[in-house]
């Protein structure tokens, strides 16, 4: 039988579909995030914990730019790794 490659993104949203709508609009309308509270300081350093706040700042246009976040990522990888 041969494999058949799916992209990721086809994937996800497939995913995101079969949600019930409220899990994915409510809290998005209601600007809530998880809170990292509960997050051992350990588990996840200064600059990661900074990076997904700013990922999750209620106004798009002051969220880091792909880019951006992909060198903050090398960057902590550096730093744990």
């Amino acid at each position: 039988m041969p494999c058949v490659t799916v992209p990721a993104s086809r994937v996800l949203t497939n995913l995101i579909h079969q949600l019930p709508r409220a899990l994915v609009s409510v809290p998005t309308a209601s600007r809530l995030r998880p809170g990292l509270g509960t997050v051992d300081r350990d588990r996840c350093p200064n600059r990661l914990r900074s990076l997904i706040n700013q990922c999750w700042d209620a106004i798009p246009e002051r969220r880091p730019a792909a880019s951006e976040v992909v060198k903050v990522l090398k960057l902590v990888k550096q730093q744990v790794g």
